[in-house]
């Protein structure tokens, strides 16, 4: 009895021992699964972040093929074209000078003509020619030229815009050929007062149009930069509100608001610029397109480089542009920039600038 009462217990042993290690190894599997599961997550978010690499990396690739592209064929274009249109200019000036003489040739040609009727009417009293022959075969022909001279002094002054026009449009398309080759500069600028001096400097258009230009947010707010680079960005924002509001008939006010801010976000500090307008807003459709270069919304005044500047200016200062928009309510531009120097609070009434 007691020797079978021993082997049980002993088996119970056993058994006791068979499931520890049972469920030992169990937790050790179970162990093993939580690193492979944690590994593989691990795993899974370097992949992640690679492929965010890679295609970061060849959205970049792909930029710049399309930049150098871009500013081979623009270069080549714009210099031929600089040189056609110079050509055509010199040759068109003779007209403009006729002679050397500082007059255009068609005013030339009208005061020939009032001569000559004075000469005839000379002649007449000399020589007693009847005035019915002098207006039967001579008026309608002077007066044939005296409209003619009109006619082409009209079309110089038409022609001669077209060259200049031409002539600058392919001066900004050559620029912006170059930009790949421009470098950020590194002087004290102030985007605060650039913003606010635009009060004063468009004044004139403002009051015409009926806007109200208001900046408010950060009295100062510097950067490291050349400040031709800086205007040129805000300028172009500006001037662009300020046109899409003069073609909008409403009996609302007409609004151009600016804000300065400063921001933080995982990668640091930054200044935050916001441009809105209460115009007639950007279709949706058009939204993604308003950056590309020679895309423009004014085909018969504009050149459709001035965003396409404006984006290539921020991102050579390492910022971003974004654009928001509702058809019929306006637009807002976001320039996020690296903030650099010091920045100071507006008190409210610094802000509002007319």
């Amino acid at each position: 009895m007691k020797t079978s009462r021993k082997k049980l217990l002993e088996q119970i042993e056993i058994a006791d021992q068979r499931y520890f290690r049972e469920m030992e190894a169990k937790e050790k599997e179970l162990q093993a699964r939580k690193e492979l599961q944690k590994y593989a997550g691990q795993l899974e978010d370097m992949v992640d972040e690679r492929t965010k690499e890679l295609r970061e990396t060849q959205s970049k690739l792909i930029e710049t093929e399309k930049r150098t592209l871009e500013h081979r064929i623009t270069g080549g274009f714009a210099h031929e074209m600089r040189n056609a249109l110079a050509g055509a200019q010199l040759e068109f000036k003779t007209t403009l000078n006729y002679k050397e003489q500082g007059r255009p040739s068609a005013e030339i040609l009208k005061e020939s003509a009032t001569t000559l009727l004075k000469n005839i009417s000379v002649l007449h009293e000399k020589h007693n020619i009847p005035r019915e022959e002098i207006a039967t075969l001579v008026l309608p022909q002077l007066k044939t030229i005296a409209e003619i001279s009109d006619h082409l002094a009209g079309v110089h002054a038409d022609v001669s815009h077209d060259l200049d026009r031409g002539l600058s449009i392919t001066t900004q398309i050559r620029d912006y050929a170059k930009m790949s080759e421009i470098k950020p500069g590194e002087v004290t600028v102030d985007i605060g007062a650039l913003l606010r001096s635009y009060r004063d400097r468009y004044s004139q258009d403002f009051e015409r149009i009926g806007i109200t230009y208001t900046v408010e947010g950060l009295e100062s707010a510097v950067i490291k930069a050349d400040e031709t680079h800086i205007n040129s960005i805000f300028s172009n924002l500006v001037l662009n509100a300020k046109d899409a509001l003069e073609e909008v008939e409403t009996e609302r006010s007409k609004e151009i608001r600016v804000a300065v801010e400063m921001k933080e976000d995982d990668t640091g500090s930054f200044l935050l610029i916001t441009v809105a307008d209460n115009g007639p807003g950007i279709p949706e459709e058009n939204l993604n397109e308003i950056f590309e270069p020679f895309y423009s919304t004014k085909p018969t005044t504009g050149t459709g480089l001035g965003l396409g500047v404006v984006r290539r200016l921020v991102q050579l200062y390492g910022g971003k542009i974004e654009v928001e928009s509702v058809a019929g309510e306006g637009s807002r531009f976001l320039i996020m920039l690296p903030g650099t120097g010091s920045v100071l609070k507006s008190s409210p009434n610094e802000g509002n600038d007319k």
